[in-house]
C-alpha cells in the first residue's frame, strides 16, 4: 500500500497489514543522504536502535564477497528471515529507505506469520513452536549465540537460516521451514525507488530479496523500538 507521509497512518498500516511503503520521503537524491531527515521521518514511529554495528542508519550496500557475511553487506539473494534473530529481544520495526536501487533485481520480498503458516505441516509447525532453537550474531555484530527459543508463537514468528546453530536432528525441519517460506503463496514482492521507505513489524513479517549483482545498490536499514510499552534492549 502507498500512503502520503503521515507516521500515524503508517503505524495503523503497520498495526493492520504488517508493512507500509511511503513515496517520495525528501531524503536523498539518489546520491546524497540527508541523515537527519531519515532520522526526523522515523522518529515518530519509535526510538531508533544502535545495538547491531554501533549505528542506527545503517548502510545495505555490497562491500564484501566474503559468503559468510551477512546480508546487509554482499549482493545475492536475502532469504526471508526476521532481524536480529539472534537477539533474545529483537527491534519492533525494520525500515528499509532506498538511495539507489539495483538495476537486476533486490527486490524487496515480504511474508506475514499468518500466511508463512499456511499449508504448513502439523509435524514441523510443533518443532518450529518448541524453545529449541539458537542463533549466532553475524561476525559484524559479534556477541554470543542466543538461548533456546522458539521460531513460532501464536502471535509473531523469528527465524533466520544462515545464522542458525542447531542440533542435527534439526536441520531437515529448518530446510523444509525455509522451503516452506519460500514457496509461500501469500509472498509479496515490493519494487522500491530512489528516496522511498519501507517500513514493517519486525515480529510478524518475514523479509528478503531477490538476487542481484548490481554493485550499486544502496538502502538504509534502521531498526526501531516501537513504544514504551514493547519490550526494550538486551545486551
Amino acid at each position: 500500500m502507498t500512503i502520503p507521509i503521515a507516521m500515524g497512518h503508517v503505524r495503523q498500516c503497520v498495526a493492520s497489514a504488517g508493512y507500509a511503503v511511503v513515496r517520495q520521503c525528501g531524503f536523498t537524491d539518489g546520491v546524497t543522504v540527508d541523515e537527519a531527515r531519515v532520522r526526523r521521518l522515523l522518529a515518530p514511529l519509535g526510538r531508533l536502535s544502535e545495538r547491531d554495528g554501533g549505528v542506527a542508519v545503517w548502510p545495505v550496500r555490497p562491500v564484501t564477497g566474503r559468503p559468510g557475511a551477512t546480508f546487509s553487506v554482499r549482493s545475492g539473494a536475502a532469504l526471508l528471515h526476521t532481524d536480529a534473530a539472534y537477539r533474545a529481544h529483537p527491534e519492533d520495526l525494520v525500515a528499509l529507505l532506498c538511495v539507489r536501487p539495483a538495476s537486476d533485481g533486490g527486490v524487496s520480498e515480504l511474508l506475514h506469520h499468518q500466511d508463512a503458516r499456511v499449508a504448513l505441516s502439523p509435524e514441523i509447525a510443533a518443532e518450529l513452536g518448541q524453545p529449541q532453537w539458537t542463533w549466532q550474531p553475524p561476525d559484524e555484530f559479534g556477541g554470543s549465540a542466543t538461548e533456546s527459543l522458539a521460531v513460532l508463537a501464536p502471535d509473531r514468528v523469528r527465524w533466520r537460516r544462515d545464522n542458525l546453530v542447531a542440533a542435527a536432528a534439526l536441520l531437515p525441519v529448518a530446510d523444509a521451514w525455509q522451503a516452506h517460506l519460500q514457496a509461500a503463496s501469500g509472498l509479496r514482492r515490493v519494487t522500491l525507488g530512489t528516496d522511498d521507505l519501507l517500513v514493517f513489524s519486525n515480529h510478524r513479517v518475514l523479509h528478503g530479496r531477490t538476487a542481484f549483482t548490481d554493485p550499486g545498490r544502496f538502502l538504509l536499514r534502521v531498526r526501531l523500538w516501537g513504544g514504551p510499552e514493547l519490550p526494550g534492549e538486551d545486551a
